[in-house]
């Protein structure tokens, strides 16, 4: 199983990334650009992860989530990584980071850890709209409007393949305290 956790998003979110993708695309940046179905706030990616060991994902995630309180995300940039002159991502993403977010990740990271699991970066919260074909320069839209996701959960998803894409099935959502 190839598993991740990260915070789901509302429809109306996935509207607001879909129309941000779009104002990407327009400006002229050429990539595979994500179904609105796959985006998502990646919170740990934790890969490969035999099956008799998402029962240790979940526990742990649990174990988090009593200490994390619902907190709301505003998106209203777009981003690159790892910068707009040598893009392989673009991203929808807040200009704030609450400190909830980051207090909330760490929690996930050290819950994780404490199940055996070594993660190696921090997240960022960022939407995923396209990975880029070329590395070359590019010039990123502005936003002129925003949106809130209230974030009260955390999800446990399982990546499959889908053809030339991935597809993910969430396995268990786990409510904030």
């Amino acid at each position: 199983m190839r598993l991740f956790a990260a915070i789901e998003l509302d429809d109306a979110a996935r509207v607001f990334m879909q129309r941000a993708a779009e104002l990407v695309a327009s400006a002229g940046v050429s990539g595979r650009f994500e179904s609105p179905a796959k985006f998502h706030i990646t919170l740990a990616f934790l890969g490969a992860t035999p099956d008799e060991k998402a029962s240790d994902v979940v526990r742990a995630l649990r174990a988090a989530g009593r200490l994390c309180a619902p907190f709301d995300l505003q998106f209203d940039s777009i981003g690159a990584f790892p910068n707009e002159s040598r893009p392989r991502v673009i991203w929808v993403g807040p200009s704030h980071i609450p400190n909830a977010f980051d207090t909330c990740a760490e929690g996930i990271f050290q819950a994780l850890a404490l199940e055996g699991w070594e993660l190696d970066r921090k997240p960022h919260a960022h939407v995923t709209v396209c990975r880029t074909k070329t590395s070359a320069s590019v010039r990123l839209p502005r936003l002129t409007t925003s949106t809130t996701v209230r974030v009260a959960g955390v999800t446990l998803y399982e990546s499959l393949p889908a053809g030339p894409s991935t597809r993910y099935n969430a396995i268990e959502r786990v409510p904030f305290a």
